[in-house]
């Protein structure tokens, strides 16, 4: 059987949402599956959203082991990079912010300079997961 590809679409829902929407039907007319994360701040989605900010936290939150949360300051996709039609500079700090209210205290929390596809928040991600995982 074969696995449709998937997506997470981080979106500022509050401010963004038309297009959002407009993203998440193309993705679907290429047949692809698509999960709608709200990382806006600014005010409630007007439109149903898959995952919640509130929902990032409280999945940290129920987790049984350490968690790590890194956000790339420099954006969350493609469309939010310097140079995309959907660039909000502010916009991971405010999803920082509207994240940190619900996390429990015992959380690893990073705030990188980086862009989500720079190779230096992957790095980062690599070291972190290779700390959380410990010496094999």
């Amino acid at each position: 059987m074969e696995q449709l590809p998937s997506v997470l679409l981080v979106a500022t829902m509050d401010t963004k949402y038309e297009e959002a929407l407009y993203l998440e039907g193309s993705l679907k007319e290429a047949g692809i599956s698509v999960l709608v994360l709200d990382a806006g701040i600014r005010g409630q989605s007007p439109v149903p959203v898959s995952i919640s900010r509130e929902e990032v936290a409280e999945l940290c939150n129920s987790a049984t082991g350490p968690v790590a949360v890194m956000v790339p300051l420099g954006g969350f996709s493609a469309f939010d990079s310097e140079d995309g039609p959907l660039h909000d500079p502010e916009g991971p700090r405010l999803f920082w912010q509207a994240l940190k209210q619900n996390l429990l205290s015992g959380s690893s929390v990073q705030l990188l300079p980086h862009h989500i596809n720079d190779p230096e928040f992957a790095n980062a991600v690599m070291g972190s997961l290779n700390t959380l995982m410990g010496p094999r």
